[in-house]
Formats: structure tokens, C-alpha cells, sequence
């Protein structure tokens, strides 16, 4: 049962029907007792009375009708000192004299079993019986009087409960409502007012929900945008070079137009691999218990090797400096991202015969990486914006799309990491990434054994 009104409803229906006949129960044996005392009280005022005289008390009592049947009267019987019987009340009960002596006790008769109440008076016995089965009917029908309404109100107040619940669930299914009456993406908060305090965290926290699915959405137009727009330029200018390679009359003519158009084709490509990249990074972050340690000094070396040929090509001095091992929490598919997007940027401004560095370590037992290089380096002002996607510093020089940081930034937000930027001692820009740290079990389990 799935549902928070039926459980609700049903326990609270199983709780007052349970309570409403354990009530009643102590309440119909209650009423028992006390009707009990009751007529023990009225035997032993009947016996009391007759200590003043038969007459005076048989005016009081009245006289018995013949037809009435005995066994629903108060029989009243005395004896005078000498064992005879004076006085009978119904002469069709008869009971012998108590045995017991004074007070109250039980008898058997050819009429079934008395409550019996005795005193002696003047050398006389009184003797006032009733019959049991009698008491009990009474007794019975006095606690059926006193527990019923107890047993009667219990329905009422199932009702009240069901409608005090569904009263209370109301907001609920306003919330619903609203909800379904949506169209489309509509991030818009849902309302706060008239919300109950246990529903309005709740609440609270599914509008931050939407804000943020807002701001993603947003950010996927803004992505699709900006990707159609840059993929335009390029597209267009390959099919203007197809064309120019169509008119031209010579081989002589055609060979630097192609030279070109081939060109195009690898910024196209590099900008649509750059594009899914980052499209595959704009995925939830992977729990860091659920992810195995990567030793990033290997894979920075395997990155830095790939990357070699484009080096050597420009005579840029491309090294790494890993004076240990450093294992870092994540996918290493990720890490390769973030480490081929920062080497590729950093030789793509670096000019002919300069320097990019990589250094991975180990600082303050978190591991970190950075990546420096000689270029022109970014102006402080623009810290803040070149992590933005095509967004590139003016008057860069270069073929680059203005991506390459936005997937670092993308790539460390995903592994926790935080990015910085500062001036490299090389004289360009210094981009240093700090993961959190490792726990003492992770850094065991990845350490190889000894042969």
C-alpha cells in the first residue's frame, strides 16, 4: 500500500475500533462491578430495613403480584429464634436458613443459585436473596447501558477522521494539479503560500529542482546555439574553397586550395569532437566510492607522448614531471579529456620554440595537476570568462573555438576538482587543477604489489 491516505485511514480506523472496544470492554466490566455493589447495597439496605418491623418494611417494599416470577424479586425471609419462618415475601422461593451467619453468601436451591445476605436482630434471622442469573441479566444490561455510546460514536468519529485527513491532504492534491496542468519544460516555482510546514521543504527544494533544470535547459539552447553558429563559419567556408578548387584551371592553382580546404576539414573535425566531449561531461558526477583510482602520473605521460608529434612538428619543448606516483579518484576517460584538452590548448597559443610543461604531485596529500606554458598567457581580467563555452579572449591569435576550457571546467566539476588560473613562470598562463583528497584505503588498494 503505496498510498499515504489509506495507510493513514487505515490505521487510524484500526486504532479507534481497537481502542473503542478495549473502552468499551473496561467499560462493561466496570459497570458489572458496580452494579454488583449496587444490589449488594440494595439487599443490605432491605435487610436493615426489617430490623425496624415486618409492616413498616413490607409498606416500603411493596407487595409481590402471584403471577410475578420469583426469581426477579428480592426474596425476603425471616426466622425467629426458635428456627420457624415468620416471615416469607414469596412463599413459591423457599430457601433454607443461612448457614453461613451474618453477611453475604452463595446457595443452591431447586430454583438455581442465590446471592444471599444475612443478619441476626432480636434473636431473629433476616434473610434477603437474589437469584444470580438475575443479577447478572441486570448487572449486564446496566453495563450495556454505560458502554454503548462509547461503541456508537466510535463510526462517527471514523468519519471525522477520514475528513480531517483528506482535509489535510488537500495541499497535496492541489500540488498535484498544478503539476499536471503544466506544459512542456515550464520551470516556474511552484507556489509556496497555504503550504503546510512538513510539505514546504519539500516543496522548497523541487523549485531549487526546476531553477536548476531551468539553467540547464537554457544552458542546451545556449549550446546548441553557439554550436550551430560555429560550426556554420567553418561549413561555409570549406564550401567555398570546394568551389574555388572546382574553378581552379591547374593543378598549380588547385594544390593550395586544397591544402586549405583540408585544413578546414581538421578545425571541423577538432570543433565536433570538442563538441561531443563536452556533450558527453554534462552527465551527472559519478559517486567516488562506485569509481576505482587512475594513476595520473601514467596517464599524463601517455597523454603528453600523444601529443609529441605536434611538438616536435612546432619545436615546443613538451615534458612531464611526475616525481612519484599520484593516483586520483575517477574515470579515466575524463581525466584523459581534461588532460588532452589542456595540453592541446596550451600548445595551440605556445609560438615556435617555447615551452609547456606538465606537472603532476602530490600537494597537502590531495593530488594535483598543472599545466604552464610560454605563450602569451590570458590578461587577469579574463579569468572569469574564458571558462565559458566559445568564448575567447580578443585579439587571441590562433584557430582555437573557445572550448577547450569550458570541457576542463566541465570535466573538473565532475570530479570535484577545483580549477585555477595564475601566471606560469614561463612567462604564459599557468592552469592548475587540485582533486580532493585520497583516502588512506584507496591509496593501498591502488598501489601494485611487490614481485
Amino acid at each position: 500500500m503505496n498510498s499515504i491516505k489509506a495507510r493513514l485511514l487505515l490505521l487510524l480506523v484500526t486504532a479507534i475500533a481497537t481502542i473503542a472496544l478495549v473502552q468499551a470492554f473496561v467499560c462493561y466490566r466496570t459497570a458489572r462491578e458496580e452494579a454488583n455493589e449496587l444490589l449488594d447495597l440494595h439487599m443490605r439496605g432491605i435487610a436493615y430495613a426489617f430490623r425496624g418491623g415486618v409492616a413498616e418494611a413490607v409498606s416500603l417494599l411493596g407487595n409481590a403480584s402471584p403471577g410475578e416470577e420469583a426469581e426477579l424479586d428480592v426474596v425476603v425471609q425471616i426466622w425467629d429464634a426458635y428456627g420457624r419462618r415468620v416471615y416469607q415475601s414469596h412463599p413459591h422461593a423457599n430457601l433454607p436458613a443461612s448457614a453461613a451467619g451474618d453477611g453475604f453468601s452463595v446457595q443452591n436451591s431447586d430454583t438455581g443459585r442465590w446471592r444471599v445476605f444475612a443478619i441476626r436482630s432480636a434473636g431473629r434471622l433476616i434473610q434477603v436473596a437474589q437469584h444470580l442469573e438475575a443479577r447478572r441479566e441486570m448487572a449486564a444490561q446496566m453495563a450495556m447501558r454505560a458502554s454503548w455510546p462509547i461503541l456508537g460514536f466510535a463510526p462517527l468519529l471514523m468519519i471525522a477522521v477520514w475528513w480531517i485527513v483528506t482535509a489535510s491532504l488537500h495541499p497535496v492534491e492541489r500540488i498535484r494539479r498544478a503539476l499536471s496542468q503544466r506544459r512542456g519544460a515550464d520551470p516556474s516555482p511552484l507556489p509556496i503560500e497555504q503550504i503546510p510546514d512538513e510539505l514546504r521543504p519539500l516543496i522548497q527544494e523541487f523549485n531549487a529542482l526546476l531553477a536548476r533544470v531551468a539553467e540547464v535547459i537554457e544552458g542546451h539552447r545556449r549550446f546548441v546555439a553557439d554550436a550551430s553558429h560555429e560550426l556554420r563559419s567553418p561549413l561555409t567556408a570549406m564550401k567555398l574553397q570546394l568551389r574555388a578548387v572546382r574553378r581552379a584551371e591547374s593543378d598549380s592553382l588547385r594544390a593550395p586550395l586544397l591544402d586549405r580546404l583540408e585544413s578546414g576539414l581538421e578545425r571541423g573535425q577538432r570543433l565536433v569532437e570538442q563538441l561531443l566531449a563536452l556533450a558527453r561531461e554534462e552527465r551527472p558526477p559519478v559517486p567516488r566510492d562506485s569509481v576505482s583510482a587512475v594513476a595520473l602520473d601514467d596517464l599524463a605521460r601517455n597523454v603528453v607522448a600523444e601529443f609529441a608529434p605536434v611538438a616536435i612538428q612546432r619545436s615546443i619543448d613538451l615534458g612531464v614531471v611526475a616525481p612519484g606516483r599520484v593516483l586520483v579518484k575517477g574515470d579515466e576517460s575524463s581525466l584523459r579529456s581534461l588532460l588532452r584538452n589542456l595540453i592541446d590548448n596550451a600548445l595551440k597559443y605556445t609560438p615556435t620554440n617555447g615551452i609547456v610543461d606538465v606537472r603532476v604531485d602530490w600537494i597537502d596529500s590531495a593530488p594535483g595537476l598543472t599545466v604552464s606554458d610560454s605563450g602569451p598567457g590570458i590578461p587577469e581580467s579574463e579569468w572569469g570568462r574564458v571558462f565559458d563555452r566559445f568564448y575567447r579572449v580578443p585579439g587571441t591569435d590562433g584557430e582555437g573555438s573557445g572550448i577547450g576550457l569550458a570541457i576542463v571546467a566541465e570535466v573538473a566539476a565532475r570530479l570535484e576538482a577545483r580549477v585555477s588560473l595564475a601566471r606560469s613562470p614561463l612567462g604564459g598562463l599557468s592552469v592548475d587543477i587540485r582533486f580532493s583528497r585520497m583516502r588512506s584505503a584507496d591509496v593501498l588498494h591502488a598501489i601494485p604489489p611487490v614481485d
